[in-house]
């Protein structure tokens, strides 16, 4: 799914409205810190409703589909005995509205007890480590690690090559992480040695900065 801003929605709106009376792909919306699925709603209605009127309710907004998410749960409401989780429906709907706007217009109607956008939670992710924090680690900023983090922190069965000087093994966030074979390091070939010829220690090169730039690659 695309994210795409409120504002870009409110342009496509305008663009295709009474031309395109379906969706084809789903869209997650975001509007400023909020994120949402396009043409979907969550749905309560009042008890003694059925799904039947819900979708008479909604008519007008071109419904494609109305669905229960808790038909039966059990869980009930120690006032009245009735169950506090059915009657909530995810509602699909084909024109060119947002969901945040529509969610208002539909809670005022009769029968409704609420209604919303289907908020898209996000996982974020930063780690702990004092030196990022601080800002001693900006080239992890320069590749846009934060917002890789957010999607994988990586796989323990993926070996991973440097192709650059050497890295420093013993380096506290690498050390776990270095390659293996029967408790020994792998430490492949490193074609520029510490006085510029190849040898089998990468871990003393240091660039023109005195920085380990194959280190802050791995």
């Amino acid at each position: 799914m695309r994210i795409i801003h409120a504002a870009k929605y409110s342009m496509l709106v305008t663009l295709f409205i009474g031309i395109i009376s379906s969706i084809s792909a789903q869209q997650v919306i975001q509007n400023g810190k909020t994120f949402y699925l396009s043409n979907t709603l969550i749905v309560k209605i009042k008890n003694g409703t059925n799904s039947s009127q819900l979708n008479k309710l909604l008519a007008k907004f071109s419904v494609s589909g109305t669905n229960e998410i808790y038909p039966s749960t059990g869980a009930l409401n120690k006032a009245n005995g009735t169950d506090v989780l059915t009657g909530i429906y995810l509602v699909k709907y084909n024109i060119f509205e947002d969901p945040a706007n529509l969610a208002e217009e539909v809670a005022k109607m009769p029968d409704v007890l609420w209604a919303e956008p289907k908020f898209v939670r996000r996982i974020c992710y930063t780690p702990a480590d004092s030196l990022f924090l601080t800002g001693k680690q900006d080239y992890l900023l320069q590749i846009d690690a934060t917002n890789a983090w957010d999607t994988t922190t990586g796989n323990k069965k993926t070996i991973i090559g440097i192709v650059d000087t050497g890295v420093d093994w013993g380096n506290p966030d690498l050390a776990a992480n270095i390659y293996m074979e029967n408790g020994s390091i792998i430490p492949g070939s490193d074609l520029g040695g510490i006085n510029g010829m190849p040898d089998d220690d990468p871990s003393e090169d240091l660039n023109q900065d005195g920085y380990y730039h194959g280190t802050l690659v791995a």
